[in-house]
């Protein structure tokens, strides 16, 4: 049985798509710079830790924006009541 696919609105679509490319954008560096904290943690150096602790906590702030955005888009597209939420409509 094929699913019949309806087409979104261009806005809706483009607003899913920087959701996910915020998301990648923000998780992925965000978790290369808290891996990377305990080595330099562990070595004393407080400049670098410094450092990686404003880094982690600017995309903490990212991370948080991007998921209110796509909860946003969610409420949007009326797909709360829908059990699997992805980018295709």
């Amino acid at each position: 049985m094929r699913s019949k696919i309806t087409s979104c609105p261009l806005p809706t679509t483009s607003q899913a798509w920087l959701h996910v490319v915020a998301a990648i954008f923000t998780i992925g560096p965000g978790t290369a710079a808290i891996m990377s904290t305990s080595r330099y943690i562990r070595k004393r150096n407080t400049v670098a830790v410094g450092y990686l602790y404003r880094i982690t906590r600017i995309y903490v702030l990212a991370s948080l924006l991007t998921l209110m955005l796509g909860l946003i888009i969610t409420q949007l597209l009326h797909l709360f009541s829908e059990p699997w939420i992805s980018t295709v409509c």
